[in-house]
């Protein structure tokens, strides 16, 4: 008898029947024999299932259906013996083998497969998150999918190459991986604390968002109906490698955007979301897909400081973030809570976009220490990092407008302002938002401007950033912007 673990690779050399494939079921026996013991229980229960036999059975099958179908589902089953089904979860361990058998699902080169799964882990980590200590317990069990499966050292060397995800259920985990690399977020770009951004945890919890996120992506209908789009099809491209091409054009295209301003083939507009109400403008000059000059109308937005800590009883104004830790979320959770009815009317109102964070002078007056001071008072300026959303439309009909908006409730630290329409340059991008890709951005859209003839900064003008997408959006649908308000060159500064 052969007691070994033969995964879905080696399952598929028989059914494929290429010369490669004598060379990747070696690599896959001497990866099982160097990287994993199994357990005397489990061989002892499945030692029928791996005999000599039962191989040489499904490799004379010449239509490789029910039998070796059913060998590759019980050498899953070696590999990560699952719970009786039957049977309720009898604590965190079954939780935990459960999902990963999930995410082991979502990675199928199935797409009907793979679909299901993710959307049973998304619809679970959602009922997990609205209970009590759900943020905890959330966190435990996504930092074990992670560590048993695309983070753990185990995979062999030769599931780098891309192409064997077609075939090998290990390949499809580092296919993961590499996805993982890609989509993970940069370090807060709220975040001046080099200690929090490198650590453990603050990268482990990016690295949760990132796999939510590609859940939700597997779950949806993306991939259907695209060119080599998995199907039931024989030699279809499984979803996850599909997405991870996604995400390295994505990558290679922001990369050199902010190297060398070069354009780009799509109309980055339309990854706004659909039904969401942004500020209107018309475009007076359009220098390239990702350059142009815009003529705002009025808006008005509710604001919020962003350097400033939140009230201790901030949850009677706040909303509840999903992501508390980061140093934005308290003031996400403040202009989250007034929009959606945490205002002195109680009323809730439509979500818009882009949430908008720029720096903002502020001068206050203060009595000088000094006594020989002639001076009764002095002026301090100081920047102060300011977050907006834009609220309905309205209230964006001049200061008339903004009066019918709900007022904040006092100690929220929310205000209401009027924006009046203006000229602004923008450059638009994709990919995530961090403090590295605001300077390359805003270095480029000042360049730009410094080569356009028609033209100019306006005079104390700042940088403003715009983010469209909510934080589980991957990067290849993300947009954001970096604008500045400008003059035509004909006028004086």
């Amino acid at each position: 008898m052969i007691n070994t673990r033969i995964s879905t690779s080696a399952m598929f050399v028989f059914k494929i029947r290429r010369p490669f494939t004598v060379a990747l079921l070696l690599l896959e026996l001497t990866a099982a024999a160097n990287a994993w013991i199994p357990s005397v229980n489990v061989l002892s229960r499945n030692r029928a299932y791996f005999s000599a036999t039962t191989l040489a059975a499904a490799a004379a099958d010449t239509n490789p259906t029910k039998s070796t179908k059913d060998l590759i589902r019980q050498t899953d089953y070696l590999k990560n013996p699952r719970p009786d089904e039957n049977k309720e979860d009898s604590g965190t361990k079954d939780q935990q083998q459960r999902w990963l058998n999930l995410l082991q699902d979502a990675l199928s080169p199935e797409q009907e497969e793979s679909t299901k799964a993710a959307s049973k882990l998304i619809a679970e980590i959602s009922t997990l998150r609205q209970t009590k200590n759900g943020e905890t317990a959330l966190g435990d069990l996504l930092n074990h999918l992670l560590s048993r499966g695309p983070d753990s050292p185990a995979l062999p060397f030769w599931t780098r190459l891309g192409f064997l995800g077609r075939f090998s259920q290990r390949a499809r985990w580092a296919s993961l991986r590499r996805t993982l690399n890609l989509t993970t977020p940069p370090p807060s770009s709220d975040s001046d604390d080099e200690v929090v951004q490198q650590s453990e945890e603050e990268r482990r919890r990016r690295r949760r968002r990132a796999l939510v996120g590609i859940l939700r992506t597997l779950s949806s209908d993306e991939f259907t109906g695209e060119a080599g789009a998995s199907s039931n099809k024989k030699n279809s491209v499984p979803p996850i490698l599909l997405l991870e091409q996604k995400a390295g054009r994505e990558d290679r295209l922001n990369k050199r955007q902010r190297r060398t301003n070069n354009n780009r083939d799509e109309d980055l507009t339309l990854r706004r979301p659909a039904g969401l109400e942004t500020p209107k403008y018309s475009v007076l000059e359009k220098k390239s897909s990702t350059f142009e000059i815009r003529r705002y109308e009025d808006f008005a937005v509710c604001s919020v400081s962003m350097s400033r800590d939140r009230p201790a009883d901030s949850s009677k104004t706040d909303a509840k973030v999903s992501e508390p830790t980061i140093k934005g979320a308290p003031a996400f959770g403040a202009l989250a809570g007034y929009l959606f009815g945490k205002n002195e009317q109680n009323q809730a109102m439509k979500m818009t976009t882009p949430v908008l964070t720029n720096m903002k002078t502020i001068t206050a007056e203060i009595t000088p220490e000094d006594e020989n001071n002639n001076s009764d008072k002095t002026k301090k300026v100081k920047q102060e990092k300011i977050m907006s959303f834009v609220l309905p439309s309205e209230y964006w009909k001049n200061e008339t407008g903004l009066a019918l908006a709900p007022q904040p409730l006092e100690g929220s630290g929310v205000t209401l302002e009027h924006f009046r329409g203006e000229d602004r340059a923008v450059v638009m991008f994709g990919g995530y938002v961090s403090n590295k890709v605001i300077e390359q951005q805003s270095k480029n859209l000042l360049q730009q401007l410094k080569q356009n003839p028609n033209w100019q900064v306006a005079e104390g003008a700042t940088v403003a950033v715009a983010q469209y997408n909510d934080p589980f959006t991957p990067p290849w649908k993300r947009l954001n912007e970096v604008s500045i308000a400008v003059l035509p060159k004909s006028k004086t500064l």
